[in-house]
């Protein structure tokens, strides 16, 4: 089985693999990785040894062991890296994101923040309506109407109610949203929708 191969299939079955990496700083160096996203030439991965997720260049991969003995990775259960914020994981994916056609829109700042994905048109010019978006929302607020105005036309204005439990949200036009209470467990269906619908796929 070639590398590509048994790297897709760790990425179905959760498994860990043993690698030797002819690349980085440390080429020859044995580590032990998770991976997630198999794109083009590259593969990315949770490396274990540093516990971040990594971009390795699959020709320079050499796999020395992949069996069931030692942990799976839990995908749904464990976070693939500690994300502290939109910024960080906007930087660890903005390649994969980009290489899959999307248009990124961001906003890293504030009590209201996010990410989105916008397809193109054929001038290459963004549309208007994002596909797929991570979004951050501090707080939860309810529309308060003041009935006893005397203006025309009532005006609802939106008023805090607590901090959300549950603040990242991911969503997709062809999926349910999906609320979380970290980003590192919102992360890993942003990054897989991102892939899902992705421009180059279609």
């Amino acid at each position: 089985m070639d590398t590509e191969l048994i790297l897709r299939e760790a990425i179905e079955t959760r498994k860990i693999v043993k690698i030797r990496y002819h690349g980085g700083s440390q080429p020859g160096t044995l580590r032990e990785i998770a991976p997630i996203l198999v794109k083009g030439s590259k593969v990315q991965a949770r490396c274990y040894a540093s516990d971040a997720v990594k971009t390795f260049i699959i020709e320079k991969v050499e796999i020395v062991d992949f069996s069931d003995k030692g942990d799976y990775w839990q995908k749904d259960r464990i976070p693939i890296t500690k994300y502290e914020n939109l910024t960080q994981l906007l930087n660890e994916h903005q390649e994969f994101l980009s290489e899959f056609g999307w248009n990124i829109e961001s906003c890293l700042a504030g009590d209201q923040q996010s990410i989105k994905l916008h397809r193109r048109f054929k001038n290459g010019k963004p549309m208007k309506g994002f596909d797929v978006s991570v979004s951050y929302e501090k707080y939860a607020y309810d529309l308060i109407v003041d009935w006893e105005s005397d203006a025309e036309e009532l005006e609802a204005t939106p008023q805090i109610t607590g901090e959300r439990k549950r603040p990242w949200s991911v969503s997709a036009k062809n999926d349910t949203v999906r609320s979380y209470s970290s980003l590192d467990k919102a992360a890993p269906l942003f990054i897989e929708w991102a892939e899902k619908y992705a421009p180059t796929l279609k």
